[in-house]
């Protein structure tokens, strides 16, 4: 999010509004963050069992040796919004498992529900709860062997202790966590790319991980890393927005002449490519230590100055015709990208937020503008003297556009249709942009049907057949609306 001055204080809500049978984000939430403690959990269940007697509920099959047993774990407690895992064992090799089932409590889905090790999400309830499960095997007889295991399902709590307030500039976690760094703005996204230096002199940030990391989603990959695998949660792809940046620390002595200009060309396209989106491969070892893979041939890194198409209603439209595009059916990259989606598609879908702001227009260009341009470009603040950065006042080679394009000011002397200079500019962004993660060979699709406006996060509703898709989509400027896509 960009720099708010003289404006009320903004928070994000937990407002339902998206009615859909998918888990409410606090659920997904509390889940992830207790997955310490299911894990204890379990090494507390695995330490019960093996020092336990195991329990026998039918006759053996008449071969010698001690009577058939199963073991369906230790009883638990826990709190509203925890995954559960379940933990069964048979005594014998000769007994072949047939799962749990659940025989009393509030009903709750279990997934994977016919395997050793089925999970659940523990409802919510106002007061101290018991679920009942039963698991159970045959052995070569028929004989059916069961044994139960009681959940106590408490008020929804806290999992860690709160951390105390601070003003200390760094992490700071609960006791119990770690904190480690992953992928961090500047680190080398492609093969040859020098490690990152962080003291201004690095180059080529189009293969570095970009600024302000924003809006992350995961993609897993299979075993080999070839292909996608939904399910894998120990390797694949993060897909990240690279928002803003602070320019103070990207050149030796700072910036030079921002925003008014000139520019220095190299200190500008260094801060146009620290913005946009990433593609990177990670993966968790055998300790569970995350890290991320520079050789990966899946790694992108799509910028500012990255090809992309047009899709929808407005593909071909005249406003989005440019001296780039004259036909207005492409453009190029993405910016100030805030918060994030999911294509049901399997895509991802980042936002162009506060877009604006980049773009050189001052007043004097409105004796150019049509009424209509005026307000349209008046409502989302296309509206500066200079561009956040002044990227515009860099000078490239000859017939480079590179910076000419953040300068939106009408050319007279170019045709009024806005195919001879970048006029129309700003109308390429404001959208949301369909990228797929594992293909960087496809160029990302603006997809207009979803509107233009300052985008802060998209969402859709899951598929149900017969019914139709809907989207929810938050405009981040003052006084702009929260809209419903069908």
């Amino acid at each position: 999010m960009g720099t708010i001055t003289d404006q009320p204080r903004y928070t994000d809500g937990d407002v339902d509004t998206n009615n859909t049978d998918n888990p409410h984000l606090w659920d997904i939430v509390q889940a992830r963050f207790s997955r310490r403690e299911t894990m204890s959990g379990i090494g507390a269940a695995c330490a019960a069992f093996l020092g336990s007697g195991l329990l026998a509920a039918c006759e053996n099959d008449g071969a010698d040796g001690p009577p058939p047993t199963v073991d369906a774990g230790v009883d638990l407690t826990t709190s509203s919004g925890r995954v559960v895992s379940l933990t069964g064992a048979t005594g014998q090799a000769q007994l072949q498992p047939s799962g749990f089932t659940q025989t009393a409590g509030p009903a709750v889905t279990l997934t994977n529900a016919g395997t050793l090790t089925p999970t659940f999400l523990a409802p919510s309830v106002d007061a101290a709860t018991t679920l009942t499960f039963r698991f159970s095997a045959r052995d070569r007889a028929g004989n059916v062997v069961t044994d139960d295991v009681n959940i106590v399902v408490n008020p929804m709590a806290l999992g860690f202790e709160a951390v105390a307030r601070s003003q200390a500039d760094i992490v700071t976690v609960p006791t119990g966590y770690t904190v480690t760094i992953l992928y961090r703005g500047g680190d080398p996204i492609l093969p040859g790319v020098a490690s990152f230096a962080n003291d201004g002199t690095d180059t080529n940030w189009a293969g570095r991980a970009g600024d302000h990391h924003d809006g992350i989603y995961y993609y897993g990959l299979n075993a080999a890393g070839t292909a996608r695998e939904s399910g894998n949660s120990s390797r694949g792809l993060l897909a990240m927005n690279h928002e803003n940046l602070n320019e103070q620390y990207m050149h030796p002595n700072g910036p030079t002449n921002s925003p008014a200009g000139p520019r220095p060309a190299a200190e500008a396209i260094k801060e146009i490519e620290a913005h946009g989106v990433s593609v990177v491969e990670v993966s968790q070892n055998a300790a569970g230590t995350w890290s991320y893979n520079q050789a990966s041939t899946f790694n992108r890194r799509v910028t500012p100055n990255t090809p992309v198409d047009f899709a929808g209603p407005v593909r071909g439209h005249p406003l989005l015709r440019t001296k780039f595009s004259p036909n207005g059916t492409q453009g190029r990259g993405t910016i100030n990208n805030c918060a994030f989606g999911f294509f049901l598609w399997g895509m991802y879908q980042t936002d162009e937020e506060n877009w604006a702001g980049y773009f050189r227009r001052p007043t004097t260009d409105n004796a150019n503008r049509s009424l209509r341009e005026q307000v349209s470009l008046r409502r989302y603040g296309v509206t500066s003297s200079t561009g956040n950065f002044g990227w515009s006042t860099a000078t490239g080679a000859a017939g480079d556009d590179t910076f000419r394009r953040w300068d939106a000011r009408v050319d007279t002397a170019q045709p009024a249709d806005g195919t001879g200079d970048y006029r129309n500019e700003p109308y390429q962004f404001g959208w949301v942009v369909d990228i797929d993660p594992y293909d960087k060979t496809i160029p990302p699709k603006k997809r207009t049907a979803l509107g233009r406006f300052a985008h802060e996060g998209s969402w859709h509703g899951a598929f149900t057949p017969g019914r139709k898709v809907t989207a929810y989509l938050g405009d981040d400027s003052r006084g702009e609306y929260f809209y419903k896509f069908v």
